[in-house]
C-alpha cells in the first residue's frame, strides 16, 4: 500500500495501520466490538485491521487513544537491519541496546525474540512466539516477512519438517527478489541444505553467492565460515586442488594473534592437502594441531577429521586414545555417532553390536535429518557387514533402505 499523507504524523505507512491496531487489541484482550464502540462500525474496524481500509485521522486518533497506541520515532534504524548487524557481529548486545531504547514496536520485539529463540534452538519458546507472530504475518513489510520466513525455514529444519522449510525458503527467496536484497544468511543456509541432501552443484552455487554478499556487508567472520564450509565440501568430493587454492585467502581471514577455533579448522584443511600430497609427517603435525584445546573447547569438525585420518592410516591405537579423551556429553549427536562408528570399525567391525548400531542409531539419524552423505556411508557399511556375514538377503535390505531414502529426497520439493 502507499503511504497515506493524511496519517503521516503517526510515522507509519498504510501497510502497518492494521498491524498496530490488531496487535494492540489482541494483546490487551479486547474484542472488535469493544474497541469500535462509539467510534466506528465493527466491520469498519475489521477492514482497518486487515489492511483493506485506511482510517480517517479522527477515527484513527480515537482508536489510538482507546488502545494506548505508542509509535516509534520517525527517524530510526530498522530493527531488522540492527538484528542482522548483531547476528553478523555475533554480538547480540547490539540489538539488546537498540531495544532498550524503546525504538521497537511490540510486534518487532516479537519477531526478534523469535529469531533469537531459533538461533539458540529453544524450540518451545520459538513455537509460542511463532504462533503469535503468524497472526500478523500478512501485515509485515516485504523486508520483515523475508527475514521472518528465513527463520521459519530454519525453525522447520531443526524440527525436521523438510516440506515446511522448503516452502518458507522459497517464499523468502521470492520476497528477496521483490526487495532486490540478497540475504547472505539465507544463501548460506540454502547452500548448507543442498550440501546435506547431496545436491552439490546447487550447494556450491548458493555458498559462493553467500560469500560475495557477506563481503559486500563486510561480515568478515561469516566469509570465513562460508569459505570453510565450502572447502570441507570440496574435500568430500575429492577436489583438493580447490581447497589448496583457497588456503592463503582463508589464512588472511584469521586475525593475527587471534585465539579461537578458527585456526584449528584451518589446520584441518592444511593437513588434508598434505595428506593428499602424501606428505604424511606434515599431515600428522597439522592434524595434531587441529584438535588442540582452545579455552577448553575443540572444533568437532576437526575432531572427526583427525579420527578419520588416524583410521585411514590404520593408527588405531592413537585413534582410540583420542576417542577416550572426548567427553561425549558435550558434543553433537552426529559427532557422537561418528566417534562410535570409527571406534567400532577399529575394534570389531564384524560384531553384532556394530550391526545394531548402524541399523538402530546411525541410519535412523541420517534418515531423520535427511543427511545424504552419512546415509550413503552408513548403508554402504551395513551392506558390507552383511556381505562379510554371507547374508545376501540383508545386503539387499540395506540397499533397499538406501533406495527408499533417495525416494524421500526426490519427494522433497525443489526450490
Amino acid at each position: 500500500m502507499k503511504v497515506s499523507n493524511r496519517n503521516i504524523k503517526y510515522h507509519i505507512d498504510a501497510h502497518h495501520h492494521g498491524l498496530y491496531v490488531k496487535e494492540a487489541r489482541l494483546r490487551q484482550g479486547y474484542k472488535l466490538a469493544e474497541v469500535a464502540n462509539n467510534i466506528c462500525d465493527t466491520s469498519y474496524l475489521s477492514k482497518i485491521e486487515s489492511g483493506r481500509l485506511i482510517p480517517s485521522p479522527e477515527i484513527f486518533e480515537k482508536i489510538s487513544e482507546r488502545l494506548n497506541l505508542e509509535f516509534p520515532p520517525e527517524e530510526r534504524l530498522c530493527p531488522m537491519d540492527v538484528f542482522k548487524d548483531a547476528m553478523y557481529e555475533e554480538n547480540m548486545a547490539i540489538i539488546d541496546e537498540h531495544m532498550s531504547k524503546n525504538e521497537c514496536h511490540h510486534y518487532e520485539r516479537q519477531l526478534i525474540e523469535f529469531f533469537r529463540a531459533v538461533l539458540d534452538d529453544v524450540r518451545d519458546v520459538a513455537r509460542k512466539i511463532k504462533a503469535h507472530v503468524d497472526q500478523f504475518q500478512s501485515h509485515l513489510s516485504a523486508k520483515e516477512e523475508s527475514i521472518y520466513l528465513l527463520f521459519v525455514g530454519l525453525y522447520s529444519l531443526k524440527r525436521y519438517k523438510w516440506k515446511e522449510a522448503e516452502h518458507a525458503f522459497k517464499q523468502a527467496l521470492a520476497l528477496a527478489a521483490v526487495t532486490k536484497e540478497k540475504d547472505p544468511y539465507l544463501l548460506m543456509t540454502l547452500g548448507q541444505y543442498y550440501f546435506k541432501v547431496g545436491k552439490m552443484c546447487l550447494g556450491f552455487s548458493y555458498m559462493e553467492d553467500a560469500i560475495v554478499e557477506f563481503k559486500r556487508v563486510f561480515a568478515r567472520k561469516w566469509v570465513f565460515h562460508c569459505e570453510i564450509m565450502l572447502c570441507l565440501e570440496y574435500l568430500q568430493v575429492g577436489n583438493v586442488t580447490a581447497v589448496k587454492d583457497k588456503l592463503d585467502m582463508i589464512k588472511r581471514l584469521i586475525e593475527p594473534g587471534e585465539k579461537d577455533l578458527k585456526k584449528n579448522i584451518y589446520y584441518t584443511l592444511v593437513a588434508a592437502v598434505y595428506e593428499h600430497e602424501q606428505k604424511f609427517i606434515l599431515a600428522d603435525d597439522y592434524y595434531e594441531r587441529s584438535v588442540a584445546f582452545v579455552d577448553g573447547k575443540r572444533d568437532e569438525r576437526a575432531l572427526i577429521a583427525q579420527i578419520a585420518y588416524l583410521y585411514r592410516r590404520q593408527n588405531y591405537e592413537n585413534m582410540l586414545k583420542l576417542v577416550y579423551t572426548i567427553d561425549q556429553t558435550t558434543v553433537s549427536e552426529l559427532t557422537r555417532l561418528m566417534i562410535d562408528f570409527y571406534a567400532y570399525k577399529a575394534t570389531d567391525p564384524l560384531s553384532g553390536d556394530f550391526e545394531a548400531f548402524l541399523r538402530k542409531d546411525a541410519i535412523v539419524y541420517a534418515d531423520k535429518t535427511l543427511d545424504y552423505r552419512h546415509m550413503d556411508l552408513f548403508t554402504k557399511e551395513l551392506s558390507s557387514y552383511h556381505r562379510h556375514k554371507m547374508s545376501h538377503r540383508k545386503v539387499a535390505e540395506a540397499y533397499y533402505r538406501w533406495e527408499q531414502f533417495c525416494l524421500t529426497l526426490e519427494s522433497v520439493e525443489r526450490i
